[in-house]
């Protein structure tokens, strides 16, 4: 994937993986905290399907609000 991304000149994308990395490590601190949380390992397996395929689609929600607010904020910066 990150030879795909450089053949398409996102050399910038690539260059940050790390900060996306550093993020997505700390999403999974929280998943693998709310996961041991579960009274018992049918709660926990449930838990970890069902936070997978909606926590993946809350999670893409997430990034698109605070990518909204971190351009509001720099727009504001500039006037």
């Amino acid at each position: 994937m990150l030879a795909r991304l450089r053949l398409l000149d996102q050399d910038g994308f690539v260059d940050r993986i790390g900060r996306y990395a550093e993020a997505a490590e700390l999403i999974a601190e929280v998943d693998i905290d709310f996961l041991s949380s579960r009274a018992d390992a049918t709660d926990a397996v449930e838990s970890a399907v069902l936070g997978t395929v909606l926590g993946d689609v809350a999670i893409a929600a997430l990034r698109r609000i605070a990518q909204q607010e971190m351009f509001n904020r720099s727009s504001r910066k500039d006037c």
